[in-house]
């Protein structure tokens, strides 16, 4: 969080951000950004598994739901589904199973992804979702093999359903009476935001299909219209 003569720019998950405002957050959203990180299903090395269209009937693991927003949930389920879905497969077609929580798990393996590691070695889960960095070593560290990579493929429609997306928000009650301060602020910080953040069509399109995606799956108390969350765009404020 970026803080600045009492305006704040936030900087979260699209997915966190969205659960913020059908929760009730007071904010305006200013700015999106894509994240180019991996995303890829694992498996154990020793599985006979060699296409995403072999995940039919098999066990999926699901992270654990945080109290908050299940932004690693959200993330799984759907880049897994995407990734389904491109073989005419769909959710009802492979077994979910629940992991436990990342801290209950033995601390012998890496901290990020801990669980599915264990899921995976355990054999309990035939399948994992990970990202970033963070599950790309997890998977090295555990000897797992990447059965599909999402990262890699260019097919745009599998693109818009499993894009990773960061949100900048901003006070509501800021925005509409002290619009001059937000414009400082964004002067000011803009050249430490994301690269290529605006809100554009295209973005703000996936924004909203990452919002469909949490009403459906039920990970949001209630909807709400996008246009009522859009804030003015960075640049016309700073322009």
């Amino acid at each position: 969080m970026v803080r600045h003569a009492g305006a704040i720019l936030r900087q979260q998950s699209g997915a966190t951000a969205i659960a913020d405002r059908s929760g009730g957050a007071a904010t305006r959203l200013v700015g999106i950004s894509h994240l180019a990180d991996f995303q890829a299903i694992i498996v154990d090395r020793s599985s006979g598994l060699r296409h995403s269209r072999d995940l039919r009937d098999r066990r999926l693991g699901l992270p654990a739901a945080e109290q908050h927003c299940a932004s690693a949930r959200v993330e799984a389920l759907r880049g897994i589904c995407a990734a389904l879905e491109t073989q005419a497969l769909y959710h009802r077609h492979v077994q979910w199973v629940e992991l436990p929580p990342a801290e209950s798990v033995v601390q012998t393996l890496p901290t990020a992804y801990a669980a599915e590691i264990a899921a995976l070695k355990s054999h309990l889960v035939d399948a994992v979702y990970v990202r970033g960095p963070a599950g790309m070593e997890a998977a090295r560290v555990a000897g797992a093999r990447v059965l599909f990579d999402i990262s890699a493929q260019r097919d745009p429609w599998l693109r818009t359903c499993t894009a990773l997306l960061a949100a900048i928000t901003v006070s509501e009650t800021l925005v509409r009476e002290h619009p001059q301060v937000v414009a400082q602020e964004l002067l000011e910080r803009w050249p430490l935001l994301p690269a290529r953040m605006n809100l554009d069509e295209g973005s703000v399109g996936e924004l909203q299909s990452l919002k469909s995606f949490m009403v459906r799956w039920g990970f949001l108390r209630s909807d709400f219209p996008m246009d009522s969350w859009l804030g003015c765009r960075p640049l016309s404020l700073v322009v």
